[in-house]
């Protein structure tokens, strides 16, 4: 029996989405069940088959989501079953699901795609689209500068675009209103983003020990550090792939700034305050109120709309470097692939096209779980408040400051050595920064050398 779902199909699974399905969120609301008018009319039975779906998304409300994927599917595919795996460690299922021959349908980054884009790993979904899915029109989706791999392969489709996040500034709307601090304009610069930060960070109960902070990241991943780097002129990679441009001046003084708001200015915890703050059940310092600002991607704010009940926050433009007067933001990409040697291939192109579909990309808009690439879900149902200044988002994205984090070979070792490795050592204070930078930058062009061959 042909299993191809026609497009009468496909629509109606659009229309079914669209009212309730949520995938891969960041921990946002559960939609409401629909109502029994909204339910998928019966379609003719197809042959017994199964089908595989992992990313690696584990907490309960994601979980839910994927679930809810799995009862639409299987409702409109009778016959077919869709398996819903959550494999936290998916860097390796991307290997070895591939090495095995095994490769389901899967969520991706850009760390590995491209390099097995280039050995014939996914499945063309052209024809495909063109039979089935008439209505999908690619040129309404955001594909950024230096992503296109993650979307065609020589000129052929062989994945649908999820979600596209990018760094964001969160801010506690009590603590500055508390401290007479006005918003900061979208202009504002790095010294001005310091004053503030240090404005911010007290003693509140008079013991003698900091226990609220300016600010607060990350410092594990490239992410967390390039938009330092980007606006104050450096770069993470050298334009040949060849060279970890973190020794360049522009990059040193961007670490170095950040670095000192741990180490010299105390406005962001060191690791062992944010422990003692764990120890007392303050996992999250942004959320339990302990900390002014936080950097952190735009997957956020479904969960803080959510979550946060006991003060308002709201999101900030990143600061401009005072060496340039610009802010330069990275995005990452993430889709949706089906193999090449799938068993079932019309069956595994119709569920990448139902999770990266409008449909889908709408709910991902209202939620807010993350940034659509949907350019008219973005542009439209992504807009609605909360938070006040939602406008931030988009308007990054309609900007030129935006641009995908590099894609090498050989990134998935080099982030986890580069950044994850040495740098980390010297923002937990386990070595000098200038020396774990230039440890950092030999251990990486050996990856990068390594990979080249």
């Amino acid at each position: 029996m042909d299993n191809r779902m026609s497009r009468r199909q496909f629509l109606r699974i659009s229309a079914f989405v669209g009212g309730g399905v949520g995938l891969l969120a960041a921990c946002v609301p559960v939609a409401p069940p629909m109502a029994p008018a909204q339910q998928a009319e019966a379609v003719p039975a197809l042959e017994n088959a199964t089908l595989r779906l992992i990313t690696h998304y584990g907490s309960p409300e994601r979980r839910e989501f994927t679930q809810r994927v799995k009862d639409i599917y299987e409702a409109s595919h009778p016959g077919v079953t869709l398996e819903v795996e959550v494999a936290p460690d998916i860097d390796v299922r991307w290997q070895t699901e591939v090495a095995a021959r095994t490769l389901p349908v899967m969520l991706w980054d850009a760390n590995l795609f491209c390099e097995m884009a280039d050995q014939g790993v996914f499945l063309e979904l052209d024809s495909r689209i063109q039979t089935h899915h008439t209505d999908l029109n690619m040129q309404d989706y955001n594909i950024p500068t230096g992503a296109e791999c993650m979307v065609w392969h020589e000129g052929k489709q062989v994945a649908m675009p999820w979600v596209i996040p990018a760094p964001i500034l969160y801010y506690n709307v009590n603590m500055f209103e508390a401290a007479g601090i006005e918003r900061p304009s979208d202009d504002w610069t790095w010294e001005e983003f310091l004053d503030i930060a240090k404005a911010l960070t007290m003693d509140t109960d008079g013991d003698g020990q900091i226990d609220q902070w300016g600010y607060l990241q990350n410092s594990a991943w490239d992410e967390d550090f390039t938009q330092w780097i980007w606006s104050n002129g450096g770069e993470i990679i050298s334009e040949d792939g060849k060279h970890t441009a973190l020794d360049s001046p522009e990059a040193r003084s961007a670490l170095r700034f950040v670095h000192d708001l741990r180490f010299v200015h105390n406005v962001w915890p060191k690791a062992e305050e944010a422990e003692a703050m764990k120890a007392v059940g303050i996992g999250n310092l942004f959320v339990g109120g302990k900390v002014a600002m936080s950097y952190s991607n735009t997957g956020g704010i479904g969960n803080f709309n959510r979550i946060i009940t006991d003060f308002t926050y709201d999101i900030l433009h990143f600061p401009k470097s005072p060496a340039t007067g610009q802010r330069s933001l990275w995005t990452f990409f993430q889709n949706f692939a089906a193999p090449s040697w799938s068993q079932n291939p019309d069956l595994d192109a119709d569920l990448v096209v139902l999770l990266g579909g409008p449909s889908s990309q709408e709910w991902a808009a209202r939620t807010k779980i993350q940034v659509p690439t949907y350019r008219p879900s973005l542009e439209n149902t992504y807009n609605a408040k909360p938070p006040e200044n939602i406008r931030v988002v988009p308007e990054m994205f309609a900007g030129s400051d935006v641009r995908h984090l590099p894609i090498f070979k050989g990134k998935s070792e080099w982030i986890q050595t580069v950044f994850g490795g040495e740098l980390t050592k010297a923002f937990i204070g386990e070595a000098d920064l200038d020396e774990a930078i230039t440890t950092a930058v030999s251990e990486g062009d050996r990856i990068l050398a390594s990979a080249a061959k």
